[in-house]
């Protein structure tokens, strides 16, 4: 079901009882299941809101009154406190990571008539656990033409688990018959799509609802042929794949990569997690899949040979999310492997080709310097600086020098 909530007259809009109920309701909420710090913590950022500039008239008349409420009825919250473990998880005034782009705006389905076919290409190793919840985030799109591509990494095992669960799916599948890697069981799930449009999501990856839907709409608004969103990242760690069990390390989750497009920074490094780009099946046929060769950051590559000739447009808004290895053993062993590929990676970025004039070398320079440094100091500023200063000063220095030399001449005259 599809549900369509109007609620804001106009974006960002604060509504005062929304505002004063909300941060009340927190500081009640932290008193009967939080820690003594989230105690603490909220009432804090409470009165941090009395020194900021008011959003609407009477906001701190009504924090103050509502900050008595909560003195008088404390107590009983305290009095009935328990632990409900998972429950109490405040971020800020929130309860879990902000899901960004609330306010992205996206044209409604009045204004689509045509619903070309999206392919949603799945990778798996076969941990059917993870596969079944990517495919029901893919189940659950908002838009309703979708075809899935599931491409085992291995022998045929999962055609019965994806007849039996996934059977109202718009589904094909295929397996490689044996472990040739993430980039060969990408290859030929691209090669079994027939969508107009493509987009990955490996096993352990989720899509949101209105993923496919903001990437279509934003590609056809710009006419471009390859977008990308916002995505979170989680960590996690694996406690068991079957029966699937794993915890998420929700205060460490959060949106690693937050970039406009930019080709010197795609160059520079990967700012697109796979399951985040939509892309017309054009670029595929014309300049291929992935590198077979590149077992990690093979996304990088077909990102950075896509990008070499069609620029991508950027939607700030969250639309998936991807898990890590939360820690220890397996988040070293990941690091290690894409040191590795690293290098292979960069040496086929070496052979590319492009084309420049001097002022987009500049411009592509200036780009990358704005994500590389926290701050720029040139050369020619400090020395403009230092001897304006110094010019300044030694002006000055002897202008006074001058007046007082010559009036005391005056006076001895």
């Amino acid at each position: 079901a599809v549900v369509r909530h109007f609620a804001y007259a106009r974006p960002g809009e604060v509504k005062p009882p929304q505002y004063l109920g909300s941060t009340l309701a927190n500081l009640y909420l932290r008193v009967r299941f939080g820690s003594a710090c989230d105690v603490a913590v909220g009432l804090a950022r409470y009165l941090l809101l009395l020194a900021r500039p008011a959003h609407f008239p009477g906001q701190r008349r009504g924090l103050v009154r509502n900050l008595w409420t909560f003195a008088r009825h404390a107590p009983h919250f305290l009095a009935t406190r328990q632990r409900l473990p998972g429950l109490a998880r405040f971020h800020g005034w929130d309860y879990g990571p902000m899901r960004e782009g609330a306010f992205y705006p996206v044209d409604p389905p009045s204004a689509r008539p045509e619903t070309p076919l999206v392919s949603v290409l799945v990778r798996t190793t076969g941990r059917v656990g993870f596969l079944r919840e990517a495919l029901r985030s893919v189940a659950r799109q908002t838009y309703p033409a979708v075809e899935v591509v599931v491409v085992e990494d291995g022998r045929s095992t999962l055609g019965e688990f994806l007849r039996t669960e996934f059977g109202d799916l718009r589904l094909r599948y295929g397996a490689t018959g044996s472990r040739r890697g993430r980039s060969a069981a990408g290859n030929l799930a691209l090669s079994m799509a027939t969508g107009e449009y493509l987009t990955f999501l490996d096993e352990d990856d989720l899509l949101y609802a209105d993923h496919i839907e903001v990437l279509l709409a934003a590609l056809r608004r710009d006419g471009t042929r390859a977008a990308y969103a916002l995505a979170i990242e989680v960590p996690t760690r694996i406690e068991s794949l079957d029966p699937l069990r794993y915890v998420e390390v929700e205060r460490h989750a959060a949106v690693v990569h937050r970039q406009r497009f930019s080709r010197a920074v795609l160059w520079h490094h990967n700012y697109m997690p796979i399951q985040s780009v939509l892309f017309h099946r054009s670029l595929y046929d014309t300049l291929g899949g992935f590198d077979e060769q590149l077992e990690t950051l093979e996304d990088w590559n077909l990102w950075t040979r896509y990008a070499l000739e069609h620029p991508f447009t950027f939607v700030p808004k969250v639309t998936s999310r991807y898990r890590v290895p939360a820690g220890g053993v397996e988040q070293r062993r990941r690091s290690v492997t894409m040191d590795a590929c690293r290098e292979a990676a960069l040496a086929r970025l070496a052979r590319m080709r492009v084309t420049l004039s001097p002022v987009d070398v500049l411009a592509y320079h200036e780009e990358l310097a704005e994500v590389r440094y926290l701050f720029r100091l040139a050369r020619g500023d400090v020395r403009r600086w230092t001897s304006g200063w110094l010019g300044d000063r030694a002006y000055a220095v002897l202008r006074d020098w001058t007046r007082k030399l010559l009036g005391r001449r005056a006076c001895a005259s």
